[in-house]
């Protein structure tokens, strides 16, 4: 089964594309979650949500009432970037993508624009700024392009052959090879500097950063990864190959044989993939996966140690709910 959420509904359905297949939508009550809703079946698994809709490539589902409305983009399209206020989605060979203001479910064509290549790498988009004004990083094929939400223009497209890992700042890009060869981007992609980091296994690798004001800044992630100065840094989790990991300058044991180890916590990715539960007593990461149930890494604060979940999660209050089988259960950190 897969998990999506947003707000207090959940919505957990099958993602088997050789029969058709349905989707629950549940409402949390008082903390517990309540079916409201139970979407007819279909050959299509939903792209995703946001705080109105439950998203399919060809039509909204309403979360409160389950009303079905046709989505405006051509029908063989699929989303790739959701928000509630603007959904981009692209159709194959040859790529056209179109962006549509949501409009309280009423959604409106902002633009469309056509793209060589054959594959567009949703799992693999990120965004700098607003919805408004800012850039999305919509990988093509083995290209890199920065899009512009404005009017869909691609800025300053770079090879991704190799890989590397970009990382968005709250002011642009920082763009991760090996932690050897890195880069500062703008927004629309252009390079404005370059920096290598540590490579003692002694040295301090960030996986996550936060600094005051939310989203740190190229500056200071810089300073983190080139001369592991995290002084700015509000919430911090670092690790060494040798040397286990700290969250907030204290000590976190990682659990042995898993996904959630120096390596996989420590690439880049998970900067852009974590969330802190709104009671504030556990950290969840997401390590890189192509697929929408990655590996889960959470790490519980009071008790000092990172778990493991290979299931769609969840975190709401101080509970973590999962997706086992049909059934929707809910886990509180300290019985993981």
């Amino acid at each position: 089964m897969e998990l999506l959420s947003n707000g207090s509904h959940i919505v957990i359905y099958e993602n088997d594309i050789d029969r058709t297949t349905s989707a629950r939508i549940y409402k949390l009550i008082n903390g517990q979650p309540i079916l409201t809703i139970e979407v007819p079946p279909s050959t299509r698994t939903p792209a995703g949500i946001n705080s109105t809709s439950l998203i399919y490539s060809r039509q909204f589902i309403d979360l409160e009432t389950g009303a079905a409305t046709d989505t405006g983009w051509d029908k063989t399209a699929t989303p790739v970037y959701i928000t509630s206020e603007l959904i981009v989605a692209c159709s194959p060979e040859p790529i056209t993508c179109s962006a549509w203001d949501m409009n309280d479910g009423t959604p409106t064509q902002r633009w469309s624009q056509a793209y060589a290549g054959r594959l567009v790498h949703s799992w693999e988009i990120q965004h700098v700024g607003d919805t408004s004004s800012g850039y999305i990083k919509m990988p093509i094929d083995n290209t890199t392009h920065f899009v512009s939400l404005t009017d869909g223009t691609p800025h300053n497209s770079q090879s991704s052959s190799d890989h590397p890992e970009f990382i968005a700042a709250a002011d642009g890009w920082i763009r991760i090879r090996s932690w050897k060869d890195n880069a500062t981007l703008t927004p629309d992609g252009t390079p404005t500097g370059s920096f290598s980091t540590p490579t003692a296994r002694s040295s301090a690798k960030a996986a996550l950063l936060e600094g005051g004001s939310g989203t740190p800044k190229i500056s200071e992630l810089r300073r983190a990864y080139e001369s592991e100065d995290i002084s700015w840094a509000n919430t911090s989790l670092v690790c060494t190959q040798d040397g286990g990991c700290r969250f907030n300058g204290k000590p976190v044991s990682l659990p042995g044989d898993s996904h959630c180890n120096f390596s996989r916590l420590t690439d880049g990715y998970v900067q852009n993939n974590w969330t802190v539960s709104p009671d504030g007593r556990f950290v969840i990461m997401k390590t890189r996966s192509r697929t929408k149930q990655s590996t889960a890494c959470i790490v519980d604060i009071a008790q000092g140690r990172v778990t493991e979940r290979r299931i769609a999660i969840a975190p709401r209050g101080d509970l973590i709910i999962a997706a086992e089988g049909t059934t929707l259960v809910g886990y509180s950190p300290d019985h993981q």
